[in-house]
This record gives structure tokens, C-alpha cells and sequence, in this order.
């Protein structure tokens, strides 16, 4: 292992022949330390990134999913809400009649994804660094940021 000064590619010329006139016959395989991290990194790299992409679009088909959902029932409802209106309730108690029935929704979703996934992280705790496969701040964090989310 050699900590080159200057340009890497003449150290290495350099190298070559000097390891060449002792002999010749010696395999030479000349590696930068750049090179090296990124090929021990890389799978598990990928793997990372791939996780986070999938995650990503499953929050997206999430808030998609909450959206139809809530559209659907709030189409459903509209004489309701027509009547609703013209017997006097107000604004705010129509969203909040529909809010609660989002949250309702959304809490119920996040229950039945946190028990499923559960047995899947066992599976992925290999790649996890530092976080333990059941981790209730990682589960509570996830759960805020999807009911944030997807209002």
C-alpha cells in the first residue's frame, strides 16, 4: 500500500516498472483506495437506495390511495352535505365530519401496516445500522410523517 503525492496514474507507471525489473513474471494489480470503498460499498449501497425508492413510492401510492378514498366518500356524500349546508352547519363542522372519517381511515391503515411489517423487518435487519428491527421511535416516526402527509 503506497500514498501517492502526485498524479496516481505516473505513481503507478512508476510502479509498474519498478516491480517489472525485479520480476518480470509477478502479476502486478494496482488498485486506487477510491476504487477499493467503492466496490466494497456498492451492493450494499444499491441495496439502500433501492429500499428508499421503494419506500418513497409506496408513501406516493399511499397519499394516492387516502385521496381516492376520501374523494370516493365525499362524492358519495354530496346531497348530504348539500342538505348538511342548507340546514345551517357550518363549513368547519362538514370538513371536520370528513377529516375525522381521513384519520379514522389512515390510523386504521397505519395499525394493520405496522403489524404486517413487523415480520418483514426481520427479514431486512441485516441492512439496518444502528436501528433495531422493532424500534418503537422508528414505527412512531413513520406514523407521523404518513398522517402529516397524507392530509
Amino acid at each position: 500500500m503506497i500514498r501517492p503525492t502526485g498524479d496516481t496514474q505516473a505513481v503507478t507507471g512508476r510502479l509498474r516498472t519498478a516491480i517489472a525489473s525485479i520480476d518480470p513474471n509477478l502479476p502486478v494489480e494496482i488498485e486506487t483506495m477510491d476504487s477499493l470503498v467503492d466496490s466494497t460499498v456498492s451492493s450494499p449501497r444499491f441495496r439502500t437506495v433501492l429500499l428508499a425508492s421503494l419506500a418513497a413510492l409506496a408513501v406516493i401510492l399511499t397519499a394516492v390511495g387516502i385521496y381516492g378514498v376520501m374523494s370516493y366518500f365525499v362524492g358519495e356524500r354530496t346531497r348530504e352535505i348539500g342538505i348538511r349546508m342548507a340546514l345551517g352547519a357550518r363549513k368547519e363542522e362538514v370538513l371536520r365530519l370528513f377529516l375525522g372519517k381521513g384519520i379514522v381511515l389512515t390510523a386504521s391503515g397505519l395499525l394493520i401496516g405496522s403489524t404486517a411489517a413487523a415480520p418483514l423487518m426481520r427479514v431486512l435487519s441485516t441492512l439496518l445500522f444502528g436501528v433495531s428491527a422493532t424500534d418503537p421511535l422508528t414505527y412512531g416516526t413513520a406514523s407521523v410523517v404518513l398522517q402529516v402527509g397524507c392530509r
